[in-house]
């Protein structure tokens, strides 16, 4: 609930300090009370200072290796100059050596997602071949277009050439991909041809034992039968029942 009431102060910030000065209300209450929270939440819950440590690209490129590189992915609504419709895919490439992260645009979100086959019947079926390499570059309709490869990776391969192992984090739609099964040719994948190693977030190379400070609980669900009646929903009621009530009469 802390965490919750602290995030809920710096949204309450992040609005204010989007007015002009004269028209913002109550910062200096809000700042504060977060500053206060955020101290009581360093001492009081183990591994909150770490979680939320604040890393610097430098930070991250002092742990890469020569033939090593980072990769975040991120993605964002274009502005021109005022926020459109259109989401872009980009990358944030790092490599040991270099002066600052390189910015590599990749696609417009619509690209990408018409990949997934949206308003198709099989659905499935079209996001399988989507690791066909026969099969890429063909849209729901039959019509030509680019590919996962194309999208997503030729366009860093001049920032990788010498580099053997790519950690990298995925943004928006990527989570529902394996960057690794990307075909490259008919025989290899990107997985062939690189080490690829998937990060929540590249600050990990630089707090790998960072706790989630968030989510701290879990409901784990086995067995769900979606498709049960009425009838056998109150038959497997009685029978919880029975067994609950046969285990108290042991523990009696």
């Amino acid at each position: 609930m802390r965490y919750e009431l602290l995030t809920s102060y710096h949204r309450r910030l992040a609005a204010e300090y989007a007015k002009p000065i004269e028209e913002r209300e109550g910062v200096a209450n809000l700042e504060q009370k977060a500053n206060e929270l955020e101290k009581e939440l360093v001492r009081t819950v183990a591994g909150y200072d770490e979680a939320t440590k604040q890393v610097t690209w430098q930070e991250v490129q002092a742990k890469l290796q020569p033939g090593e590189a980072v990769v975040e992915f991120v993605h964002y609504h274009y502005r021109n100059p005022e926020s459109t419709d259109s989401v872009f895919y980009s990358a944030l490439v790092l490599q040991p050596g270099d002066a600052a992260p390189q910015f590599v645009h990749l696609c417009e979100e619509k690209s990408l997602d018409s990949l997934f086959g949206a308003g198709t019947a099989r659905r499935s079926d079209f996001v399988a071949d989507l690791y066909n390499y026969h099969e890429r570059g063909a849209t729901p309709l039959g019509k030509p277009t680019k590919s996962l490869y194309d999208l997503l990776w030729q366009p860093l391969e001049g920032e990788l050439k010498s580099v053997k192992t790519v950690y990298f984090s995925p943004s928006g739609l990527m989570h529902r991909l394996n960057l690794g099964a990307i075909p490259i040719d008919e025989e290899n994948t990107l997985a062939d041809t690189i080490n690829l190693v998937q990060l929540g977030s590249t600050r990990q190379l630089v707090v790998p034992n960072a706790v989630n400070i968030v989510n701290q609980e879990a409901l784990l669900v086995g067995g769900v039968q979606y498709e049960m009646d009425s009838a056998a929903i109150a038959d497997r009621k009685i029978s919880a029942e029975m067994l609950a009530s046969r285990a108290r009469r042991i523990e009696n």
